[in-house]
């Protein structure tokens, strides 16, 4: 019988997962730290892996402080840091660290686009702002940084998608998300060709 919800909440260095009964009492809590990378001043980056291990380790912990079955969760939702870039190749493999959204490698390509104005044409269709912590202006940086990665790149995630993909095997997004990461036309909620291209 159906008893309880589980709640998984990804942040930057921390990972957070509560059980919850129907009336909203938490039941049990795990939380697991781990340490983000900065291979150089303003760039943060997240070993995937490590988020993952945090997370099923989590629950895992959750579960048995609580004493219950799995098969009594009910729901299971997520939430993660926004923006930041989580890429998968076609066997669901992490093709490199995750890039967090505090990062500024793409600065420069974000100053760039309001130059060479992509940056009005990106905001028309996408009805948000660049800035440099978002896919599309880190993908730009790793296509033109590091060819052989973006080669390899099958699927575009953010945090609580990578979660969501490791505990389904579904890669899925939400119009939120890609709308604000800039990689959705928010006029047709689908993607856009001519977004891609900027």
């Amino acid at each position: 019988m159906v008893k309880y919800l589980l709640g998984i909440d990804a942040g930057l260095t921390n990972i957070k997962v509560v059980l919850f009964d129907f009336k909203g009492k938490q039941i049990a809590v795990s939380k697991k730290h781990h340490e983000t990378i900065n291979p150089r001043s303003s760039w943060v980056e997240g070993d995937p892996e490590i988020l993952w291990e945090n997370t099923a380790d989590g629950i895992h912990e959750a579960i048995q402080r609580a004493g219950i079955d799995s098969k009594e969760i009910g729901a299971v939702g997520v939430a993660g840091f926004g923006l930041g870039l989580f890429v998968i190749d076609t066997n669901g493999r992490a093709v490199r660290n995750a890039v967090c959204s505090n990062d500024n490698r793409a600065v420069d390509v974000a100053e760039m686009y309001k130059k060479d104005g992509s940056y009005e044409k990106i905001a028309r269709i996408n009805s948000t702002p660049t800035i440099s912590g978002q896919p599309g202006p880190i993908l730009r940086w790793i296509k033109e940084n590091e060819p052989d990665h973006y080669a390899q790149i099958a699927h575009v995630l953010m945090c609580k998608d990578y979660i969501r993909f490791r505990l389904t095997g579904d890669v899925v997004s939400e119009y939120v998300d890609m709308s604000a990461g800039g990689l959705l036309d928010l006029g047709t909620k689908a993607y856009s060709e001519e977004l891609m291209d900027l």
